[in-house]
């Protein structure tokens, strides 16, 4: 593989990652909101 393929490899993962942990937050926020309206 030549390095720009490496590079460009990398930032596909990257973009993967943090759309990951987009998701992750969201979900996390829509956990805690549900626990918290259950304990309300």
């Amino acid at each position: 593989m030549a390095v720009a393929q490496l590079f460009s490899y990398a930032d596909h993962i990257e973009q993967r990652v943090k759309a990951a942990q987009a998701r992750t937050h969201h979900l996390t926020q829509a956990l805690l909101a549900t626990i918290k309206a259950a304990k309300g």
